[in-house]
């Protein structure tokens, strides 16, 4: 996300929020001329008012700027001649590069003793990147570093509301000289300055002179390229004069080459004259002569010149949001294809290099042409990809890949390969713009869709640690959790906004890049540059083309090829690809932290993903042929977009009443909401399949009524097709922007995690989502219910043991639940008044049957609940009375406590902090503690309170009889956060009203080494991070854990993936462009904390979030530590046993089993061409492993090994190799 130039330059603030180099600004410049006078002012441009109306182009004629000021004392006019505004090289608006003013004047006599002063006053500077100057009064230079300014006002015509600041630079009056002086201003870094007034006080004596010269030689310089002719190779030099007066004749001689003669008028020259190429550094002497006299003298240094190939990859950072509504981005997005294609038809007769080629950055924007647009269009995009004119890039979105699940991550790929397949071409490369950092396993989802190029272009400089610092134009190889999977990474020169820094591609760009280069000790010869245009969501620049060609024409060296991504990384990786480092971990990203503030709807989307997982091995299991895909795709679309890096609009925190911030937040939420619905109702239809085509009945025509059990669901979202709109679905977005925001997500089952209708606001702490009939469900002939019975399917690959519980519908026959065989199992009537058993060896991707019967509950075993504390006999929880946080955790078999209370904090503890400073870390007040379930099978604890930043905290402690973990479900009622007094200032979106809440987890387990679950890998802080890796948050996918050699604690998370480790660490609010800021070491801890809501950005995201809201934990003591067993515990709870009224025969028999089980499945589905199954395995045991699967009767005809596509790759039978963290995926053909 950058600012969007002059589109937005009615909304000052915008400019300074994210790339802080999108100067729309209007700069403001003040110069007026004078002579000495008795205030020893030796001369003085502009004056001292507070206004900048006598300069050039003031007061907000910024767009205006053609060249730098450049003053001659006694001749020059401010009003003409010096602008209001000085540009800094991040200012694309002026071109780009360093800017120099200049101030010619001239001195009777030599300066003698005493000291001078250059003075300037100057109105105002960049809010967030003040430029750093270099002051050079003839031979002496001086660099002044200026201070943040007050924002876009001042350039944009209110010069009043600047910041003011004034410098003077010192210097012996002998510096002076007889005769013409000068003084250039030059803007090193950073972005624009604003004068008031400048000049030059003297000691007494001095005396201005008239300026004696009518030319000056501004520059001698090396055009840093290289000329063929003749079959040789020339390096241009460059000398730029300046004439003022009559008309004169001028010869340059430089060293070696004849002598060339110009005639001067009145303005700026340039002379370009060829020497011979040098393969080693040499100098030559350069002398300017007009009228016959020496008027300067200079050496210049020639420098071997690269034969360097630079490939320019145009294309348009997606911003789906943020610059305007989510509606108009898709229609821009749209026209930035078509336009593409149109000026690739315009240049395919160009020479090749110059032809211009059109990158799709992300492939949602040619999903929406190819969904939106009429057949002959979509023909001459197929034709246009098929001929090179537009380059794909499989990534789908510029997505937060941390907050993905695994099948999430792969589903954000998946498009490619159907795309690949219908335009006849292999997609092998990603782009990804703006986000800072990536989950590891993006690496494992890259190579399964065959994507070998990772083409990863950051924000330049707001919030993403030191990534820029380590990798620009650092290439490498980033290998997989599995370390089979690699993917060549590569971050190009100022990220992908190069483009809106520079604006245009200029001789002056080319020897700036390539000094870039060489400066930083760039080793090969073939490099490459991102061009997206203007701004976020810009259109194409066809002016690309125009440069290459003319460039290309007139020099051999630098070469310039416009090209798409996969070509230019095929062309290195030829060169290059064995001699690139290779680095291994977890790339932790930056951005995923501002998912938390909006909590509700994160932890929507999470279980909407995994609702969807098992809706679509519910259809395996039972009804493979009904599967619809599409309903699927749409779903998964959402699910995606929801994640994706754009929260809303640029000025969300700045003005977060403002229409255009609600409007955008509105469609943001709906991706969550439409996510949950469709996934809600593809759950329920899939469960409708029970009784169906596996056991040749026929299956109910709609949706159960069911309310659901974990992610079993009412039809309450309705029913219609969900193949929705690429973004915006028609028909998701709520009433009342306060709907899901005063809605509580329910609470975890025992051994399940239950989620609850968005919509359906009354919570059941116990278990969120109750399985059972609504009212009108009890007359369905049609589908022969077993009066009584419940079927318990299990949608995951391993044998699991569970708490279900049942809605009072469900359960009206009476408190007793029986198994197949008619045997008692546990049982307890909730203070709800749903009915809890618990379903015993339920088998993997089969069903268990119940039936709920008149008579006394079954007990075995016995949990308690007597005033703080809970007891099952395996586990022994005692709660703190006067913070409500966990200070006792023991296990039967291990010794000690497992909770850490030295520090300070206990299990659970609720840790609110306002601002930055953690000294002023808040805690809950009082406590009350009630017994809520008594047992004989689930007790809990409520715990309620007051809370800062909170209307109410609750927290609920559960135990199960029987059960090794303990659940925490905790209420956050959020209080808005303080509203921007001045709804749009800056300063405030910034550093006010910051707030975060945490929750503490310090554990007692002695050297315990901390990891964490990531998609598709499990990491270790420091030990598993990618240098420039986020240390100050990390996001956790399912668990962490804390273990030592004998025995640890497996923390589970069901809503909130922020985590911090060590401490509270996530301090930095508001923009951050300091590398040397973040955290660059984490030391071994066992403490964690989830950081679950925070309002901490400047921009994009939410600045407020209000009302009830659920946070749901597990604890799991244990001996040694498995990662399989932390891997199917915490996906149980995210994907709980789903309960559904008995009808037919229950499917006892498993589809298929997989040994050993610590070989999962993480993803079970029809194929979309209805034709197999597609299986998806993963090693989550930590070691290279061999696989079989056991299939029912009767056995798939030919298993294949696929990947993404689905597609049948190569045959396998027997067992089969999963690596350590790796993925495996198997095409199995369904037997006719």
């Amino acid at each position: 996300m950058t600012d969007p130039a002059s589109e937005l330059a009615s909304s000052p603030t915008f400019s300074s929020l994210r790339l802080l180099g999108r100067a729309f600004l209007a700069l403001i410049a003040t110069t007026t001329l004078c002579a000495a006078d008795s205030s020893a002012l030796l001369w003085q441009i502009g004056q001292p008012d507070g206004d900048n109306a006598e300069f050039a182009f003031a007061p907000k004629g910024y767009h205006e700027f053609r060249e730098d000021g450049f003053f001659v004392v006694g001749r020059s006019e401010a009003k003409r001649d010096w602008p209001y505004v000085h540009p800094g090289p991040v200012d694309g608006w002026a071109g780009g590069g360093s800017h120099t003013f200049s101030v010619v004047f001239g001195v009777r006599q030599a300066g003698g003793e005493g000291t001078c002063r250059l003075k300037v006053a100057l109105l105002d500077t960049h809010s967030t990147a003040p430029p750093k100057v270099k002051v050079q009064v003839n031979e002496r230079a001086f660099e002044q570093a200026l201070p943040n300014g007050a924002g876009d006002a001042s350039v944009n015509g209110e010069p009043a509301k600047g910041k003011r600041h004034e410098f003077q630079i010192e210097f012996p009056a002998a510096t002076l000289k007889v005769g013409d002086n000068r003084v250039d201003l030059t803007t090193l870094s950073g972005s624009w300055l604003l004068y008031d007034w400048l000049g030059l006080e003297v000691p007494g004596g001095l005396e201005s002179a008239p300026v004696i010269s009518s030319t000056v030689v501004d520059a001698v310089e090396s055009a840093h390229a290289l000329l063929e002719k003749d079959g040789k190779l020339f390096q241009p030099v460059r000398v730029s004069l300046r004439h003022f007066g009559e008309e004169a004749h001028a010869t340059v001689r430089v060293e070696g080459v004849e002598p060339q003669r110009l005639r001067l008028v009145s303005r700026a020259h340039s002379l370009e004259v060829l020497l011979p190429a040098v393969a080693q550094e040499a100098s030559r002497s350069v002398t300017v002569e007009v009228a016959g006299k020496a008027i300067a003298a200079r050496s210049i240094a020639l420098k071997p010149v690269r034969k360097l190939t630079v490939y320019v990859l145009p294309h348009s950072h997606t911003d789906i949001g943020y610059t305007e509504i989510q509606t108009a981005i898709e229609k821009k997005q749209i026209e930035n294809l078509r336009k593409g294609i149109e000026y690739a038809r315009r240049t395919a007769d160009y020479p090749p290099g110059a032809q211009f080629k059109w990158n799709v950055e992300v492939l949602w924007a040619a999903d929406l042409y190819l969904q939106r647009l009429g057949e002959s269009e979509r023909k001459e995009f197929l034709d246009a990809v098929k001929k090179g004119w537009v380059g794909l890039n499989g990534m789908y979105l510029n997505e937060l890949t941390g907050l993905c699940r695994p099948e999430e991550l792969l589903r954000l790929f998946r498009f490619s390969t159907q795309l690949a397949e219908q335009c006849g071409v292999t997609i092998d490369s990603a782009m990804i713009s703006d986000v800072p950092g990536y989950t590891w396993g993006t690496v494992t989802a890259m190579a399964h869709a065959g994507i070998k190029y990772f083409s990863t272009a950051p924000n330049y400089f707001d919030r993403i640690g030191d990534i820029l610092v380590q990798w620009e134009n650092k290439p490498f190889w980033w290998v997989g959790p599995s370390g089979r999977e690699r993917v060549l990474v590569w971050i190009p020169f100022k990220g992908y906004a190069m483009s809106h820094i520079y604006h245009k591609l200029t001789p002056a760009f080319v020897a700036e890049y390539q000094a870039q280069l060489e400066k930083t000790g760039y080793a090969f010869d073939i490099a490459y540059v991102r061009w997206s245009g203007y701004g976020d969501n810009a259109e194409p620049d066809p002016a690309i083309s125009e440069f290459v060609k003319e460039w290309n024409t007139k020099y051999a060296w630098p070469k310039f090829i416009i090209a798409s991504t996969s070509e230019a990384f095929r062309a290195f990786e030829q060169r290059y690809g064995d001699k690139l480092p290779v680095m291994r971990g977890d790339w932790t990203p930056y951005w995923e932290d501002g998912a938390g503030s909006s909590a509700l709807e994160t932890a929507l989307n999470r279980a909407s993903s995994d609702r969807l997982t098992q809706a679509e091995a519910l259809y395996a299991m039972l009804n493979p042929a009904a599967y619809p895909a599409k309903d699927f795709e749409a779903a998964w679309r959402n699910v995606l977009l929801y994640s994706e890096h754009t929260w809303g609009a640029w000025c969300g925190v700045s003005d977060p009443e403002n229409q255009m911030t609600k409007e955008q937040w509105e469609i943001k939420r709906s991706y969550a909401l439409e996510a949950d619905r469709l996934s809600r109702e593809l759950l329920t239809k899939a469960l409708a399949s029970v009784g169906s085509a596996r056991d040749g009945l026929t299956p109910h025509p709609g949706p159960l009524p069911v309310e659901g059990r974990g992610n079993a669901t009412s039809a309450k979202g309705g029913s219609g097709s969900s193949s929705a709109s690429a973004t915006t679905p028609s028909h998701a977005t709520p009433s009342s922007p306060s709907a899901a925001s005063s809605s509580v997500q329910p609470a975890l089952g025992s051994d399940v995690i239950i989620q609850t209708n968005v919509a359906e606001r009354s919570p059941s702490p116990l278990n969120g989502e109750r399985t059972g009939v609504r009212g009108e469900a009890s007359s369905r002939a049609s589908s022969s219910p077993n009066v009584g019975a419940v079927d318990v399917f299990n949608t995951t690959s391993w044998l699991r043991s569970e708490l279900v519980v049942l809605s009072k519908e469900l359960s009206s026959a009476g408190d007793r639940a029986l198994d197949a065989r008619g045997r008692p199992v546990p049982s307890q009537r909730l203070s709800s008044g749903e009915l809890a058993f618990i379903a015993r060896d339920v088998p993997p991707l089969a069903a268990r049957r119940y039936t709920i019967a008149t008579g006394p509950a079954h007990s075995e075993g016995e949990v308690t609940a007597h005033g703080s504390t809970l007891d099952n006999g395996l586990l022994r929880v005692r709660v703190d009375e006067q913070t409500g946080a966990l200070v006792e955790l023991t296990a039967r078999g291990l010794k000690g406590n497992l909770a850490d209370t030295a520090s300070g904090h206990a299990l659970n503890d609720y840790l609110f902090l306002p601002g930055d400073n953690l000294a002023d870390l808040k805690r809950n007040g009082p406590v009350r503690i009630s017994v809520k379930e008594r047992g004989p099978l689930v007790a809990s604890l409520l715990i309620e309170s007051d809370a800062p930043g909170c209307r109410k905290l609750t927290r609920e402690v559960r135990l199960v009889a029987g059960f090794h973990y303990v659940e925490l479900i905790n209420t956050v009622d959020k209080q808005r956060a303080q509203a921007n007094p001045k709804p749009g200032d800056w300063t405030f979106a910034q550093k006010g009203g910051k707030e975060s809440v945490n929750f503490a987890f310090p554990f007692n387990v002695p050297d315990g080494v901390m990891r964490l679950d990531v998609p598709f890998g499990v990491m270790e802080p420091e030990r598993d991070q990618m240098p420039s890796a986020c240390k100050n948050w990390f996001t956790a996918g399912r668990w962490a854990d804390v273990s030592n050699d004998d025995f640890g604690i497996t923390w589970i998370t069901l809503d909130a993936p922020l985590v911090q480790v060590g401490g509270i660490t996530a301090t930095l609010v508001g923009s951050q462009a300091n590398p040397a800021i973040w955290r660059k070491r984490v030391e071994r801890t066992q403490k964690l904390y989830s950081w679950a809501m925070n309002n901490h950005w400047g921009t994009n995201y939410r600045a407020y979030q209000e009302g009830p809201v659920v946070f749901r934990f597990a604890l799991r003591p244990h001996r040694k530590f498995t990662p399989a067993d932390a891997t199917k515990l915490a996906t149980a709870l995210s994907q709980p046993l789903l309960a559904t009224p008995a009808r037919g025969e229950p499917l006892t028999k498993p589809l298929f089993r997989v040994e050993p089980s610590s070989v999962v499945v993480t993803g079970l589905k029809p194929s979309d061409d209805g034709q197999a199954w597609i299986v998806r395995l993963f090693g989550a045991a930590g070691k290279n492993q061999q696989a079989k699967l056991a299939w029912a009767s009767p056995a798939p005809e030919q298993i294949w090994r696929s990947d993404i596509s689905e597609k049948p790759l190569r045959r396998t039978a027997g067992r089969l190799e999963v690596p350590a963290s790796g993925v495996a995926t198997l095409r199995v053909e369904r037997p006719e």
